[in-house]
């Protein structure tokens, strides 16, 4: 199978300030999303680490028999000395067919008010 670029643009967004430009893509049994184009008006995390509007983060899914590993990379060179990669997160499949499905919330929560932080307070 050879790789496939698909563009994809953050459409389903509540604000188009904060929708970023995603580019998918496969490698071998590998599916890897890009997203650039951010700009610098968000923050990551609930601890309001900020970043600049050359961040580019790249998510690597790899399935593994039942296994998924998700990886993620960080590059801001703005912001960061080097690229910034998470511990890779292993998440199993559940063999119960029963499971089911978690419903998700349809709204955004805001829950930091009282700990909102600028990148004055950094």
């Amino acid at each position: 199978m050879s790789p496939r670029q698909v563009a994809i643009v953050a459409a389903l967004c509540a604000s188009p300030a904060v929708a970023a430009e995603n580019v998918v893509d496969t490698h071998g049994d590998t599916l890897v999303l890009e997203a650039s184009s951010f700009n610098d008006f968000t923050w990551l995390g609930r601890g309001g680490f900020f970043h600049s509007d050359q961040m580019r983060v790249t998510e690597r899914f790899t399935r593994q028999g039942d296994v998924m590993l998700y990886d993620v990379t960080v590059e801001d060179p703005e912001v960061l000395a080097e690229p910034y990669v998470f511990p890779t997160r292993t998440i199993r499949r559940n063999p119960n067919p029963d499971a089911g499905l978690l419903s998700e919330r349809g709204n955004c929560e805001v829950y930091e008010l009282e700990d909102i932080s600028s990148q004055i307070r950094h």
